[in-house]
């Protein structure tokens, strides 16, 4: 998912579902609610998932309705693609998308 997100213009947003101290926890939490698309991605300090990639931060909320009630509970949050490349490790965070 490193690679899609690098791919991605930082400049785009997208909603952060979760975070977790690990890869395991994630998708234990979200597979039960069938959300497609999901992408995991490790930061420095967590694995999050992520949804989508939107051209505005008005389009990027308004899908936050249309997720599932158990992961709006959560507290899913818009957030921009730079701003999650910017929490990477400093190894890839360097890497140009390609």
């Amino acid at each position: 998912d490193l690679d899609w997100l690098m791919r991605q213009e930082p400049a785009r947003f997208n909603v952060q579902l979760f975070s977790a101290s690990d890869l395991e926890t994630s998708p234990e939490f979200l597979d039960p609610c069938g959300l497609g698309g999901i992408h995991y991605v490790k930061t420095r300090a967590y694995v999050i998932a992520i949804f989508g990639s939107f051209p505005s931060r008005a389009v990027a909320a308004s899908a936050l309705a249309d997720l599932p009630q158990a992961v709006r509970d959560n507290g899913p949050w818009v957030r921009t693609i730079g701003s999650i490349r910017s929490a990477l490790p400093c190894s890839v965070g360097d890497i140009a998308p390609a």
